[in-house]
């Protein structure tokens, strides 16, 4: 990959134990950020069905929590094996930041 044209950049190849590192680093953020997607979703669902719709925050969150509860206790496996394969689909496309085999390094000359 790397090319030695004086127009291109500078290309380094990046450790696998480096690469392992920062995958596991970024896994925690991105199931951090699904569930919250997926409890949001849920969350809200749960509301609009419940039939009790008002603007108020606490009602909401009373009438949502126990739903998600029992939403991820059963669902959790499923859930989680997802994320796993999302995140490979992306560390395999190098979407993930440090993950690809080559980085750019900024050289003067």
């Amino acid at each position: 990959m790397p090319d030695e044209d004086s127009n291109n950049p500078q290309w380094e190849e990046r450790s696998f134990p480096l690469r392992c590192i920062y995958g596991l680093f970024w896994f925690f953020p991105f199931c951090f950020l699904t569930q919250s997607l997926i409890g949001g979703v849920v969350g809200a669902l749960a509301w609009s069905q419940s039939g009790k719709q008002s603007d108020d925050y606490a009602a909401g969150a009373a009438v949502a929590g126990p739903v998600l509860q029992a939403f991820f206790q059963k669902w959790w496996l499923v859930i989680f094996l997802a994320q796993i394969l999302a995140y490979a689909a992306l560390c395999l496309l190098r979407w993930v930041p440090g993950v690809a085999k080559y980085r750019k390094v900024k050289r003067t000359s």
